[in-house]
């Protein structure tokens, strides 16, 4: 259910940030990566092979960027990147292969000085997430009781900023 709430606000977002209708867009910015932090980091907790959540991470991430450097016309990495990095963070935390003390303060100021989107706020939020869920995840757990096909899950980033790229594409052109 989680991930059906986000893909549709995100959608509605993107169409109005890539179309260049910046002071347009209705609901708030910010709305969508707190819920995909969220999914990212219960996506942690529940995932039985973590390299292979990564691998697809990356390849999602891989393939959505040109459709998302086109679509948006920046230069830095889409937010999935930053979502690779915050698994990086989680399993360092999880098996506590660096301070939490030293770990989380590197992070923040990593966050600030990359070119990642909303590097600089998702890495701190999953973070509190990370060490929040164990006491929120039974009172939330009926946001995950609707289930989506898998593959659907990992092709509608890149997919959708595809389909919106080739629209603005022909809107350009015409």
């Amino acid at each position: 259910m989680l991930h059906l709430i986000g893909y549709s606000i995100m959608t509605y977002n993107h169409i109005w940030q890539g179309m260049g209708f910046l002071d347009r867009v209705p609901l708030h910015p910010l709305l969508v990566p707190i819920i995909f932090t969220w999914l990212i980091v219960n996506g942690f907790y529940w995932t039985k092979n973590y390299n292979e959540f990564m691998k697809r991470l990356i390849i999602i991430a891989c393939i959505a960027q040109p459709f998302y450097m086109y679509y948006f016309d920046r230069m830095g990495l889409n937010i999935v990147f930053t979502y690779i990095i915050l698994m990086i963070v989680l399993k360092a935390l999880d098996e506590n292969i660096i301070d939490k003390y030293i770990l989380i303060p590197s992070v923040v100021f990593i966050g600030l000085l990359v070119n990642i989107e909303l590097a600089w706020v998702m890495l701190p939020l999953g973070i509190l997430f990370y060490y929040i869920r164990p006491y929120v995840i039974n009172k939330i757990m009926f946001l995950h009781k609707i289930r989506i096909n898998k593959s659907f899950i990992r092709i509608y980033y890149p997919g959708h900023l595809l389909i919106l790229s080739i629209i603005k594409y022909y809107l350009l052109t015409k």
